[in-house]
C-alpha cells in the first residue's frame, strides 16, 4: 500500500500524525503493522503511569429495563472461569474484574481504574459472552475501537464497531455478540438491541473526557439521561 495512503487512514483513525511517520518508518507501509506498533508503543508509555487498581460501585442501581436478571445462578464464577480459559487463556478473574461484574449482576453502576493492560475490557466483555445479549461500548479513538475488535476476533469472539466508515445497516445484519460503537451512532442499533436484549453500557477510556478539555465529546454529558429516557 502506498506510505501516503496508509498515514491518511491512520490518521482517520485517531493516532497523531508524528507517531504514524515514526510507525511507517520503522515497520513500512502496512495499517495492521503500523496499528499493532502504535498500540505497543502507546501501552509502553502509559502502563508505569498508574499500577493501582480499584472498583468503585453505586450505590443506585441500574434500571431493570436494561438489566434484567439473567438467571445466571449462583455457580457464575465456574460459568465466568470456563470462558476466560477459553476465549482468553486465563485460569481465573483478578479482584477488581470479580467486584465489576458483582456489580454488574447486582445491577449496579461501577468506575473501574486500571493501568493499561490490566485486563479492564473483559469487565464489559465477560458480560457478552455470559448472557449472549449486545455489550454496547462508548470509545473516544476508531482506533481503539479497530484494535479491541481486532482482539477480540483472535480470540474467536464476534466483535463490530461503528465509527465514520460504517453504516448501522451494516451491523444490524449481523447477529454479533459484542458491538464496539461510538457514541453518535448508539441510536441506529435499536432494532438490534431490542432483538438480541442489552447486557450493559460501558463507557472505555473515559480519562479522556476531562484530560482531552472539557468540550471533549459533548454528548457524553447526555448519557445518562439517554440511558435513563430510553428505561421508559
Amino acid at each position: 500500500m502506498d506510505p501516503d495512503q496508509v498515514v491518511a487512514e491512520l490518521v482517520g483513525m485517531g493516532f497523531e500524525l508524528s507517531d504514524i511517520t515514526n510507525a511507517v518508518e520503522v515497520v513500512g507501509p502496512s495499517i495492521d503493522s503500523a496499528i499493532d506498533y502504535l498500540l505497543d508503543d502507546t501501552q509502553r508509555s502509559t502502563a508505569s503511569a498508574s499500577t493501582s487498581t480499584a472498583c468503585f460501585t453505586s450505590r443506585a442501581a441500574v434500571s431493570s429495563s436494561y438489566c434484567k436478571d439473567e438467571d445466571i445462578g449462583p455457580d457464575w464464577q465456574k460459568k465466568v472461569k470456563t470462558l476466560l480459559q477459553k476465549h482468553f487463556g486465563f485460569p481465573l478473574l483478578k479482584d477488581f474484574q470479580k467486584d465489576a461484574l458483582e456489580a454488574w449482576l447486582s445491577h449496579q453502576d461501577c468506575l473501574v481504574l486500571a493501568a493499561t493492560g490490566s485486563g479492564k475490557s473483559l469487565c464489559f466483555q465477560i458480560p457478552a459472552l455470559l448472557t449472549g445479549k449486545v455489550v454496547i461500548v462508548i470509545s473516544p479513538l476508531i482506533s481503539l475501537m479497530h484494535d479491541q475488535c481486532l482482539k477480540l476476533a483472535k480470540h474467536g469472539v464476534s466483535a463490530c464497531f461503528l465509527g465514520s466508515g460504517q453504516t448501522d445497516r451494516s451491523v444490524e445484519q449481523k447477529q454479533w455478540r459484542a458491538c464496539i460503537v461510538s457514541f453518535i451512532l448508539i441510536k441506529p442499533l435499536q432494532s438490534l438491541a431490542e432483538s438480541r436484549g442489552i447486557a450493559l453500557f460501558a463507557v472505555d477510556e473515559v480519562h479522556c473526557v476531562s484530560k482531552w478539555g472539557h468540550d471533549f465529546r459533548p454528548d457524553y454529558r447526555f448519557l445518562f439521561f439517554y440511558l435513563f429516557d430510553k428505561s421508559d
